[in-house]
């Protein structure tokens, strides 16, 4: 007779064991159309884009800034928020804004 409590306190047992490995799974934070998760290689020294100037400052500047101007793919400078660029001379650029 005292083989059945044994039993059913096993089985309790067992089943908080398997609730709680199961709950010890859903540790991850729901992914957030809010949240900018970067992975670098250290901490920036300084998130304001004109004092960071180290690989890991620009970086994040480049993630969370927007810039004037940007170098596309073929290494030429590309109006990036500017609406327009006009280069009249290798040294000067123009850049119209948007309204």
């Amino acid at each position: 007779m005292t083989r059945r409590p044994a039993l059913g306190f096993r089985l309790w047992t067992l089943g908080m064991v398997a609730l709680a490995a199961h709950a010890c799974g859903r540790t991850e934070v729901p992914a957030d159309a809010d949240i900018v998760k970067v992975i670098i290689r250290a901490s920036p020294t300084n998130l304001d884009p004109r004092i960071g100037t180290d690989e890991q400052s620009q970086r994040v500047h480049q993630l969370v800034y927007s810039q004037l101007m940007t170098v596309d793919s073929q290494l030429r400078v590309a109006p990036g928020l500017a609406a327009r660029l006009d280069n009249p001379d290798p040294l000067t650029y123009i850049a119209y804004l948007r309204s």
